[in-house]
């Protein structure tokens, strides 16, 4: 009977070891898993730590480059806006679409069918249609090409100085400057010291042509000196003096 108690004691002591066993291995398992998530978190915290780091540092470097960029801006703008002014046109056609605050091109267009852009992208700051004057900000040499366009639309009464208004302002879509003006509007832009730098390259050669191929559409009744060079007139050649008839002129008789 003694036997019996010692060998069921026995064999509870085992059953209670290996309690105590896998009791203490799912302890281990389980601090094992608890350590795990700890350091995950661990982890993730300074994962997130460091993403929130690398986002201020990019914060940092972004609002720099900005005011950079803005500085830069500004000096550019000085440089090359110090001059621009709002001026009155009366001689520019703009559509009954086009209304003030638009994003316009100029352009002229001669009684031959070709087509220039003066000036590229420009905002219109007043319109009177009533009188047919617009307000458009120019620097000095934008504005000299305007009268040199304003000189070719008295030269060639069926020339049209009109707008075209953007409806894409991205700066792809910008038109690029093709008109060349007058050889003394030219001279004028080169002597003027209001213009720190010409935008263009000029080709006097290519203007003389042009006005060749025009000079058919001219009015020569309404000559005027100071629109143009005007070809095979006769004015300046050794037979006219330019005095009247009684002092062996020819002009004035």
């Amino acid at each position: 009977m003694g036997k019996r108690i010692r060998k069921m004691s026995g064999g509870l002591r085992g059953k209670i070891a290996v309690a105590f066993f896998v009791v203490a291995l799912f302890c281990v398992a389980l601090g094992l898993c608890f350590w795990m998530f700890i350091n995950k978190n661990e982890q993730e915290s300074m994962y997130l730590g460091r993403i929130s780091e690398l986002e201020e540092e990019l914060e940092t470097v972004r609002s720099e480059a900005w005011e950079l960029e803005q500085k830069e801006a500004s000096v550019s703008k000085e440089e090359h806006e110090e001059f621009v002014r709002e001026i009155e046109y009366d001689f520019i056609y703009v559509p009954a679409f086009v209304k003030t605050g638009d994003f316009v091109d100029v352009r002229i267009r001669y009684p031959d069918g070709s087509d220039y852009c003066l000036v590229s992208h420009k905002q219109i700051k007043a319109l009177n249609r009533e009188n047919g004057k617009t307000v458009i900000p120019v620097t000095e040499e934008e504005n000299l090409m305007f009268s040199s366009a304003e000189a070719d639309h008295v030269t060639y009464p069926d020339s049209k100085v009109y707008v075209s208004r953007y409806r894409d302002t991205e700066e792809s879509a910008l038109s690029q400057v093709d008109y060349l003006p007058l050889s003394r509007v030219y001279e004028r832009i080169r002597e003027n010291p209001n213009i720190k730098e010409i935008s263009f390259e000029f080709d006097e050669e290519k203007r003389k042509k042009n006005e060749e191929l025009l000079i058919s559409y001219r009015d020569p009744e309404e000559h005027d000196s100071t629109f143009g060079d005007w070809y095979d007139t006769g004015y300046g050649s050794e037979d006219l003096t330019g005095l009247p008839v009684e002092y062996g002129g020819e002009i004035w008789d």
